[in-house]
């Protein structure tokens, strides 16, 4: 039987190259989840065997409603990827409120809420994996990235008391940090239909100069989800309450 896959940022970067990667892998489903109705309709057309759900992942109650029509449709979840995050990237004094609520419920409530709401079945099953994505920053953080890291840390954080609580059950919960993700596009029109680019080529502005890592390279879109790819396989079952480094040494260095 296949293993269904929620996947949050399905249609970003990172997430277009996590469907890439596991597309063709016949023992799982995955259940995308975007913001977008125009982004999950090209994506439709790409992946035509992938189950897309749109929801708002600042509103806790399509959060809810999500988790109801997965149950309703695919009966479980084996696997949850939260991939979904965003930015501010502004001075900690310039940023407001607001874009710091924004960013909390992408970043860290929306995660909290899905682990929430899907752990009884996976407790139910005696089986599952909790696959968080965060970054560097979680413990190493830079100039105008105070609420992002913030975030990151409490991620990382929840990772493990879901492992101490829930290990008993036979669930996962893995932490997984990665740097040198791709910033701006080059040339905002080099992606068609409005869907950000999966390519690693078509990025310029870079979080991390590579002259700062110790391999001298930025790690690709693909190097991560091959990663991702492992983490959720029985492969990795021993794995649990890990926060795992994937950033070319850069964690190494003090």
């Amino acid at each position: 039987m296949k293993k269904n896959i929620l996947l949050t940022g399905a249609t970003g970067k990172l997430g277009q190259n996590i469907i890439k990667v596991l597309y063709y892998e016949e023992k799982y489903q995955i259940i995308g989840v975007s913001s977008s109705n125009e982004k999950i309709k090209v994506m439709k057309k790409i992946y035509p065997n992938i189950s897309w759900i749109k929801c708002d992942l600042k509103n806790k109650d399509e959060i809810k409603t999500l988790y109801n029509n997965v149950i309703n449709e695919h009966k479980n979840i084996d696997i949850i990827i939260n991939n979904a995050a965003v930015d501010i990237d502004k001075p900690f004094l310039e940023t407001t409120i607001e874009e710091f609520e924004k960013l909390l419920k992408i970043n860290l409530i929306a995660p909290y809420l899905l682990i929430k709401y899907f752990l009884p079945n996976m407790i139910s099953n005696k089986s599952g994996t909790i696959l968080n994505i965060s970054s560097t920053l979680s413990v190493r953080t830079i100039s105008n990235a105070s609420e992002y890291s913030l975030s990151k840390a409490a991620l990382c954080s929840l990772t493990r008391s879901i492992a101490v609580e829930f290990g008993k059950y036979n669930i996962n919960s893995i932490c997984l940090n990665i740097s040198g993700m791709k910033g701006k596009l080059k040339d905002v029109n080099c992606s068609s239909n409005n869907l950000p680019s999966s390519n690693d080529e078509d990025y310029t502005d870079w979080k991390v100069k590579k002259e700062k890592i110790p391999l001298r390279r930025r790690g690709t879109f693909k190097e991560y989800s091959e990663i991702i790819k492992f983490l959720i396989s029985e492969k990795a079952k021993f794995i649990n309450g890990e926060t795992i480094f994937v950033d070319g040494g850069i964690n190494a260095q003090q």
